[in-house]
C-alpha cells in the first residue's frame, strides 16, 4: 500500500484495478486517486458498492468462533462473545492480536462497548497468537481449542481438506469486504469498469466455489445463507473512530497486549 501511495503521488503506478487495504482506503479517497464508479447495466449487487460508488467489495473476511471437533463438543462450544467470559474457557481459546475484530464491533457496538468487552476478556486469560494461518493450522492439529477470532475463511480450507474443525456463527459478525476500485489514471479504464462490473455482478459467485468462507454475504451466496438473522458488523466510519491508531492501542491495552519495543542498533 505504502509503495502504490507513492506510486500514484509520482503517476508511475502500472496498475489498473487495485485491492486497496481497509486501513489505506480512507487515505486513497483523500487523495482523489479513485474513480467514481458507474456500473449502470451490469445489474450490481447493491451492498458490493461501497464508499459512494468508489469500490466494489465483492468478496469478505469474516470472523467466527471455531473450534476443534476433537477438543470440543458440539453443544458446548461458545456460540456468542459472552460465552467467552465464562471462568471455564479460561486459558484456553485464542484471540489474534491483531483487533480487527474488536474494532469491526464497534459499528454495532459502540466504542466504550468493544473497550469494555476487551477488558473482561482479558481476565479470562486469551491465548495470543498474531496471524490466521498460524492459528488455525495449529488448531487443527490439536494445540489449541479454539478461537474467538477466526477468519470462517480459514476454517473452510481446513474442512475442505478434511481437518477437524467447525464454528459458530456469533449473534454479531465482524466482516469487512474487499475494497476494489479503478485507479483516476488507469490506461484502460473501460476494461477495467467492465472487470468491476462483471465481478461486481456475476464474477463473485465463482468464490462458492473455490472457497465460499470468502464470499460476501449477499447475491444468494452460501455465505449469506449461513449468516441468515445474523448482525453484520462493518469497519466504522471515521466519525466513530476518528483515530483508529489511537483506538487500537486502547482496545490492545485492555486486552492486556503489549506493544513490542524497537531494539536499539
Amino acid at each position: 500500500m505504502e509503495r502504490l501511495v507513492r506510486e500514484v503521488h509520482t503517476g508511475t503506478q502500472t496498475f489498473d484495478v487495485v485491492q486497496i487495504h481497509n486501513d489505506y482506503v480512507q487515505e486513497f479517497l483523500k487523495m482523489e486517486a479513485m474513480q467514481r464508479l458507474d456500473f449502470e447495466g451490469f445489474n450490481v449487487v447493491p451492498q458490493f458498492i461501497m464508499r459512494d460508488s468508489h469500490f466494489i467489495g465483492a468478496f469478505m473476511l469474516g470472523y467466527v468462533f471455531i473450534y476443534n471437533t476433537n477438543l470440543v463438543k458440539k453443544e458446548e462450544a461458545p456460540k456468542t462473545w459472552e460465552d467467552f467470559l465464562d471462568p471455564k474457557w479460561k486459558g484456553k481459546f485464542v484471540v489474534d492480536s491483531r483487533p480487527s475484530a474488536f474494532t469491526f464491533l464497534v459499528s454495532t457496538w459502540g466504542r466504550e462497548k468493544v473497550l469494555d468487552y476487551a477488558e473482561k476478556l482479558r481476565k479470562n486469560d486469551p491465548i495470543f497468537v498474531r496471524g490466521q494461518t498460524k492459528a488455525i493450522t495449529l488448531m487443527a492439529a490439536g494445540d489449541y481449542m479454539m478461537s474467538a477470532t477466526g477468519y470462517i475463511s480459514s476454517a473452510v480450507t481446513v474442512v475442505q481438506k478434511g481437518g477437524p474443525l467447525a464454528w459458530n456463527v456469533p449473534d454479531v459478525i465482524p466482516l469487512q469486504l474487499t475494497y476494489f476500485g479503478i485507479l483516476k489514471n488507469a490506461k484502460h479504464p473501460n476494461a477495467s469498469r467492465l472487470f468491476l462490473g462483471w465481478l461486481g455482478s456475476k464474477g463473485y459467485k465463482l468464490m462458492d466455489e473455490v472457497n465460499w468462507g470468502r464470499s460476501a454475504p449477499f447475491g444468494g451466496t452460501r455465505a449469506e445463507k449461513e449468516f441468515a438473522g445474523k448482525t453484520l458488523s462493518f469497519p466504522p466510519s471515521d466519525e466513530q473512530i476518528p483515530d483508529r491508531q489511537e483506538f487500537v492501542k486502547q482496545v490492545l491495552g485492555k486486552l492486556g497486549i503489549k506493544a513490542k519495543k524497537k531494539k536499539k542498533k
